[in-house]
């Protein structure tokens, strides 16, 4: 499929990528838990100007059930 994202409000196509998980933090307790996921990403986004790439850094809240 394609994916798109967007950056200051402007639509990009992603054209590749990756996130990389560099840290985990927190406890797991279901939908009680605090595990937090910290990374970097980096996409090659593909506009009416071109092909670009944007990098940074991502913490994103991991929930489990089961």
């Amino acid at each position: 499929g394609n994916s798109s994202v967007f950056v200051d409000g402007v639509p990009y196509s992603v054209t590749g990528g990756s996130f990389t998980i560099e840290k985990l933090t927190g406890k797991w307790a279901g939908s009680e838990g605090d595990k937090t996921l910290h990374g970097t990403v980096e996409l090659r986004l593909l506009g009416s100007e071109g092909e670009r790439t944007v990098r940074g850094t991502m913490a994103v809240l991991v929930v489990t059930w089961g």
